[in-house]
């Protein structure tokens, strides 16, 4: 009994990591123009990773939204654009993966 037990407990806590999320941690690069956020792939099979990217201007925030499968190994790339008459301050991004 104890070892049906601790087979399907076993069972459970597996399946359940399985589908875990993640934070990911995406390199951000901005010029006064565009915001790049490059999302890494480092776990050794393919994600969805989503969220958003915000550029900060003078005047008023832009976002842009990304949704992808990054395979093993690769990375991917979000963008957000402005003119040169409101050019970007910062920029930051808020992505998981799972």
């Amino acid at each position: 009994m104890k070892l049906k037990v601790l087979v399907v407990a076993a069972a459970l806590s597996l399946s359940t990591g399985a589908f875990a999320q993640a934070f990911a941690n995406a390199q951000m690069f901005v010029n006064p123009t565009v915001a790049i956020a490059r999302i890494y792939n480092v776990w050794g099979r393919p994600v969805l990773c989503e969220g958003r990217v915000i550029g900060l201007t003078a005047q008023f925030p832009i976002f842009a939204n990304f949704r992808d499968v990054i395979p093993a190994g690769q990375y991917r790339e979000a963008y957000v654009y402005t003119n040169a008459y409101n050019p970007f301050i910062n920029a930051s991004s808020e992505i998981y993966c799972q």
